[in-house]
């Protein structure tokens, strides 16, 4: 596998989410892209990808080239619409500024990993496949990589 492009990366963000947990130690169930599930029969867990557009500037000979990826992270925290569980809920948000935070280049693999701003975090109702609706974050972030000399140009 080539040392760049959105496989290279995408779950190395889903295993940051992943090293989370709540206030009574248990830990976020982060899937990976191989093992994103049809539902959500659990909870707390998270699901990564790509959400929005890929921009990057066409490789030409002897300049650089970025390419920013747009994606979001769906924490499903809870298993219903109950109000009383706004309050866990709302205790992810620190947790997940810091992690971002900590990871601004998720281990030197990419130029930049950040939250999206304005809109990084979102207090949501979510479904994923069957499930009942429930509470949760939304995760907007952006990724920065650098293309230059990965691809082939002709002259």
């Amino acid at each position: 596998m080539a040392d760049y492009g959105v496989r290279y990366w995408l779950d190395d963000i889903a295993r940051l989410w992943g090293e989370i947990e709540d206030d009574g130690h248990h830990k976020v169930t982060s899937y990976l892209t191989k093992d994103i599930p049809e539902s959500v029969n659990q909870v707390p867990c998270v699901l990564t990808f790509l959400d929005g557009d890929v921009d990057g500037g066409s490789p030409s000979l002897g300049s650089s080239n970025a390419v920013t990826y747009q994606g979001k992270s769906e924490f499903h925290l809870t298993s219903s619409l109950i109000k009383n569980q706004m309050p866990y809920v709302m205790s992810y948000v620190d947790k997940i500024l810091a992690k971002a935070a900590a990871n601004m280049t998720l281990g030197g693999k990419v130029v930049s990993f950040r939250l999206a701003s304005p809109g990084a975090i979102k207090f949501v109702r979510l479904t994923w496949g069957n499930e009942n609706e429930h509470y949760g974050l939304q995760v907007n972030w952006q990724v920065i990589e650098n293309h230059t000399n990965k691809y082939p140009v002709s002259p």
